[in-house]
């Protein structure tokens, strides 16, 4: 919302403070209005402990890797509702789709594996060896390789023959929990964390490992800055990275999201959180404008990248993954049921008012 109480109205006479008034409250209706409706339009049941969700480049369907079933929901975004279930190895966490939709790329956790599947039939490919408890996986922005985060590296797929082209090792302690590409697809971006190996340093580094794509050379960024980090999303242009830094169990808990900048290689800001919201995964929308933040298990949050405040919640009982559609106007929250019971996806309706 933009506020007005700094932009002070020249009042000539009573005629002109209610042209003034009349002109500042359109403005802000206008501005309430244009906000997203943040409204649940459906809820969908999936498998058990869904830990993943992608949306279709064309917005027709929503993949969900169900962790516990070992298998992957594909829902009908026009009927939200599911039409097949796929197996998917064994404790499937990750999942990530090609640009032009025609194929999908699951990893699983026990077996250290990518299911390539044909979203066209919606059966298996092939399967590739990608690294011991694969954590995350992306797609690059032109489609021709999957980044797969292992615990001490990432393997690079090449989607033409699913095949394993290159590794980028790191420290056997450094885990690379996420990937993302920037859009330029010159560079991609690993959010690390380092609490896996022993020493006085355990649970005492993590950061944003930047990957040059074509010569695959890393180098470090915000590294022990970020030691809890728990998920991060870019800007439609790449330019910010967005970074949940999260910890409950320590005396001291706290909840920021780092906002930094790739050009300067700078943090922009780090605006503090309230750490009993609980911020964990992330998704931003395709105009930059919000990021949606599933928190403390049983809702979501709406962040204004303008005015970097959290401006809604909505209520999501569960709420663990998040995918908003490519076009903008549905944000898909996956849930894990209540006392071992079947999982779901909540469907919020973001177009704006």
């Amino acid at each position: 919302m933009i506020s007005t109480r700094n932009r002070p109205c020249r009042i000539i006479n009573s005629i002109g403070v209610a042209a003034c008034t009349f002109l500042f409250s359109s403005v802000i209706a206008s501005v309430v209005n244009a906000q997203p409706k943040n409204v649940v339009v459906a809820n969908i049941t999936v498998g058990h402990n869904p830990g993943a969700v992608v949306v279709s480049p064309n917005n027709a369907y929503v993949y969900v890797a169900n962790f516990d079933d070992n298998t992957v929901s594909v829902i009908n975004a026009a009927t939200n509702a599911v039409i097949a279930t796929i197996g998917a190895g064994t404790r499937p966490d990750s999942v990530a789709v090609t640009p032009d939709g025609s194929a999908l790329y699951v990893a699983d956790d026990f077996s250290g594996k990518a299911t390539v599947i044909n979203t066209g039939t919606d059966t298996k490919i092939t399967r590739v060896p990608v690294g011991a408890s694969p954590l995350s996986l992306a797609v690059s922005p032109d489609g021709t390789s999957v980044f797969a985060c292992f615990y001490s590296g990432i393997k690079v797929i090449d989607t033409k023959n699913h095949r394993i082209t290159a590794t980028i090792p790191l420290n056997i302690s450094i885990a690379p929990i996420q990937v993302l590409f920037n859009p330029n697809n010159k560079l991609a971006y690993a959010l690390c964390y380092d609490g896996f190996g022993p020493g006085p340093n355990q649970d005492k580094l993590g950061g944003i490992l930047q990957i040059k794509t074509q010569t695959l050379r890393k180098k470090r960024l915000l590294w022990k800055q970020l030691p809890n980090a728990t998920s991060v999303a870019a800007s439609p242009d790449g330019s910010k990275l967005y970074i949940v830094d999260f910890v409950d169990n320590v005396p001291t808990p706290h909840a920021d999201l780092v906002i930094f900048d790739t050009v300067s290689q700078q943090i922009q800001t780090a605006v503090p959180l309230d750490p009993s919201l609980g911020p964990r995964a992330s998704a931003i929308t395709p105009d930059g404008k919000y990021l949606y933040l599933t928190a403390n298990f049983d809702r979501v949050l709406m962040f204004d990248t303008a005015t970097n405040t959290i401006d809604a919640s909505i209520s999501v009982a569960g709420a663990s993954a998040i995918a908003i559609s490519p076009n903008g106007n549905y944000a898909y929250v996956a849930s894990t049921g209540p006392n071992g019971n079947p999982g779901s996806v909540t469907v919020i309706d973001i177009t704006s008012n």
